[in-house]
């Protein structure tokens, strides 16, 4: 069983991040690197990484499973490789 409401508080953190250009200002590096922080957290709570990263991680082209940047991540969030 999946921790929902979790995954879902911590995407609406990461969108409201995107809206205030968080991520930009921070650079990619740091951008995937502080991704993958969160997602280490939402791990620990037992939350999906799909349903942490939705739209940001599609929007920042990160993918879903292996976790690095692709021009090529699909409509669902993976990158080719993971597909």
């Amino acid at each position: 069983m999946s921790n929902h409401d979790g995954g879902e508080m911590l995407k609406g953190v990461l969108e409201l991040l995107d809206k205030y250009k968080f991520y930009e200002n921070l650079g990619k590096d740091q951008t995937l690197s502080f991704i993958k922080n969160v997602i280490e957290i939402a791990n620990g709570w037992d939350c999906n990484t799909y349903e942490v990263l939705g739209n940001i991680g599609i929007k920042l082209r990160i993918c879903h499973y292996c976790m690095k940047y692709g021009d090529d991540i699909d409509e669902e969030g993976f990158c080719t490789e993971c597909v």
